[in-house]
């Protein structure tokens, strides 16, 4: 007869982390015991009081908990050597079950707190479509943690590995070049909303007090300048560090290792990240360069892989950054089996200003609207000036790179793979993918482009996340050889 301190063992075996309670709870759970938990101190410790006056909040607490205990007991999962078998539900009608050779990713994320609980957060994906890509979420413990990317990426001692590792100057440089305001702003927004929900009401008015202090002060050493000027600097500025230090914290120690049909990257500093990735369901590479970056002769390497680079502001990286004259060699260790074609089909210089057009008349526009409006509201002049210098920068900057991007759009195709060169915005693209990962290839004409015979070229892969890769301004015949050269 089995006992009972057999079955609780074998109960808690199969259940995930029991950190993961604190998870299924809601918000509302630490609005309410923060200020439980200051009551009870203020009282001395005065239990009997405590219960008398804080009754309500006490039960719902209980319910909330009691709610998030239910949720987690009745989710487990079973480890097999072929496959992970996850039931959910409060009866355990729903089952899952994901054989280890379809899966196309795992990601383990494991944060601080993670880390002092010895806690692993898993992420199965596979091209199931289910849920954006992610069939099972799980938190487990280490030794299940282990177990698992054993047996998806097991490490025998003959097997073959090559690893990548970028220094910790060149993360600082990558860090640099892809940090943003914008993200920046969005760290900054969910730090705030989320700390408003359980941080004291005079603590924020503090917070708020000290950065309309620090405004202030900077806008009497710079008292020429508009406020709102020194506050849209102060809040570009602030934004853009908190979007560096968040990069550098997330892909500090990088490293990719390639080994068989697996690539395993792992990065992190605060929280750690380990991703394995079935390399056959890698759709494509994507090199990528700023307007510096390309100047400068660096790139960075991004693969498309379903469930890599998709949660938690993560990108999705193969190679951070390195030299535009390494990158062929970085790729042919992690990828031995990727072909890079040479450009045959490209635009021609006379289709440059079709490129350079619409950022040049928006750089037109600013002044030209920014004056307008100045004569209607001239006692606005000091803010409107400024706005036509914050908005004009960023549009010149946009017709320089579209000027060069002109001389370097093109297309190519060898040895079934094919190859996009394009423009994004600021940013360049090199996209090399095989053939047979395409899922839809696009020809389309403007009216003006029909009567000049150009037409653009839009290549999306087989992938639930798949982006669409623009060219445009090709010559019509040229560019219906090169799709017919696709599919010989």
């Amino acid at each position: 007869m089995v006992s009972i301190k057999t079955k609780i063992a074998d109960f808690f075996k199969y259940r995930q982390h029991p950190i993961r309670i604190l998870g299924y709870t809601t918000r509302s759970f630490w609005l309410i015991i923060i200020p439980l938990t200051r009551n009870l101190v203020a009282m001395r410790y005065d239990i009997a009081e405590w219960l008398k006056g804080s009754w309500l909040s006490i039960l719902t607490v209980t319910l909330i908990f009691g709610y998030a205990f239910v949720r987690w007991a009745t989710i487990s999962y079973h480890i097999e050597k072929d496959c992970i078998i996850a039931k959910s539900g409060y009866f355990g009608l729903m089952e899952s079950k994901i054989y280890y050779d379809r899966i196309t990713s795992v990601s383990a994320s494991q944060s601080f707190i993670y880390r002092i609980f010895r806690a692993h957060k898993l992420y199965f994906n596979t091209n199931s479509g289910f849920k954006n890509g992610v069939d099972i979420t799980l938190t487990v413990k280490m030794s299940d943690y282990n177990k698992l990317f054993e047996i998806i990426d097991p490490q025998s001692a003959d097997s073959a590995s090559f690893t990548y590792r970028p220094k910790h100057s060149q993360m600082l440089i990558f860090s640099l070049l892809f940090s943003s305001s914008l993200s920046g702003i969005i760290i900054w927004s969910t730090f705030l909303i989320q700390g408003s929900r359980i941080v004291d009401a005079q603590i924020q008015e503090r917070i708020r007090s000290e950065i309309f202090n620090i405004t202030e002060r900077v806008e009497a050493l710079l008292s020429n300048i508009p406020p709102i000027a020194v506050a849209v600097s102060l809040a570009a500025i602030a934004s853009w560090v908190v979007s560096f230090i968040a990069m550098l914290m997330r892909h500090w120690s990088f490293s990719v290792v390639r080994r068989k049909n697996r690539v395993v990257i792992k990065s992190g500093f605060i929280t750690r990240r380990s991703h394995i990735l079935d390399r056959e369901s890698i759709v494509c590479a994507d090199v990528q360069q700023s307007l510096l970056m390309r100047i400068f002769k660096i790139c960075s390497v991004r693969i498309n892989c379903n469930g890599y680079g998709k949660s938690d502001r993560e990108t999705n990286a193969l190679i951070p950054i390195t030299t535009q004259r390494e990158v062929a060699c970085s790729l042919r260790l992690l990828m031995p089996e990727l072909k890079i074609p040479e450009i045959t089909l490209r635009p021609g210089v006379k289709r440059i200003m079709y490129h350079v057009l619409p950022p040049l008349l928006l750089c037109l526009f600013i002044p030209i609207g920014g004056m307008v409006t100045l004569y209607y509201l001239p006692s606005w002049s000091r803010i409107i000036r400024f706005a036509i210098v914050i908005f004009e920068v960023p549009s010149i900057w946009l017709t320089v790179v579209k000027l060069v991007s002109g001389f370097t759009l093109g297309a190519g195709i060898k040895d079934g793979y094919l190859r996009i060169d394009h423009c994004r915005l600021y940013s360049f693209h090199t996209v090399i993918i095989p053939v047979e990962n395409i899922s839809k290839v696009t020809l389309y004409q403007s009216v003006p482009q029909f009567f000049k015979n150009n037409c653009n070229i839009c290549v999306q892969g087989q992938s639930l996340s798949a982006k669409k890769y623009k060219a445009k301004n090709f010559p019509y015949e040229e560019a219906v050889t090169l799709y017919e050269q696709m599919y010989k």
